[in-house]
């Protein structure tokens, strides 16, 4: 878990039920990203205010699979996706 803003990057993690906090030096707005393989990072910009500022980044497994399409006998098959 990173927040980040004015080039500078504040790090945390998670605790087991997924929740996090990040210490930043002042209130304003951050850019929070959460990231953990398999899941697709998520960024999501977050105001902090009189101390506090609370965002949620649910996470998806990132289901992408890439590869070729072989024939029978081991070659390219063009066109396939």
């Amino acid at each position: 878990m990173t927040a980040g803003a004015h080039g500078k990057r504040y790090s945390s993690t998670t605790d087991a039920e997924g929740y996090f906090v990040v210490l930043v030096p002042a209130d304003g707005e951050y850019t929070v990203t959460a990231s953990l393989k398999p899941y697709t990072a998520e960024s999501a910009p977050v105001v902090v205010s009189k101390g506090c500022g609370e965002q949620e980044l649910p996470l998806e497994i990132d289901n992408t699979i890439s590869g070729q399409v072989l024939d029978g006998e081991g070659k390219p098959i063009g066109g396939t996706s």
